[in-house]
C-alpha cells in the first residue's frame, strides 16, 4: 500500500475540520491509517501514558475516545500494558506502515 504525501495531505483536510477535529472515522482501511497516525501529533515516544492522558489528547480530535484508543492498539500505532499506553517507534511497526511516510 504505497501512499505518497500529497494524498495522505488530501486525505488528512478531507477528513479533519478546520477546527482540527475528525469530521468522521473513515470505513477504508489506509484513510483510517492516515489519520490515526495523524491523531498522534503532540505524543512522545518513550513516554508511558495513563489512559486519561491519552482519552484526552484523543478529545481533542474526537468524542470517540474509546474508538480511536483501541484502534491504535489494535494497528500497532500504541502498545497497551497495565491499562498504560506508549507510542509505538515508526520502525517498529507492521510493515504497512512503512510505505505511508
Amino acid at each position: 500500500m504505497k501512499i505518497g504525501q500529497l494524498e495522505k495531505e488530501n486525505i488528512i483536510r478531507h477528513f479533519i475540520g478546520k477546527d482540527g477535529r475528525l469530521k468522521t472515522i473513515p470505513a477504508k482501511f489506509k484513510k483510517k491509517l492516515i489519520l490515526l497516525e495523524h491523531m498522534l501529533t503532540g505524543l512522545e515516544e518513550n513516554i508511558v501514558y495513563e489512559e486519561r492522558e491519552i482519552n484526552a489528547h484523543i478529545q481533542s480530535f474526537h468524542d470517540d475516545f474509546a474508538t480511536i484508543r483501541r484502534a491504535w492498539v489494535e494497528t500497532g500505532f500504541m502498545e497497551r500494558k497495565e491499562g498504560r499506553y506508549t507510542l509505538v517507534s515508526p520502525a517498529k511497526r507492521p510493515a504497512f506502515f512503512n510505505e505511508t511516510n
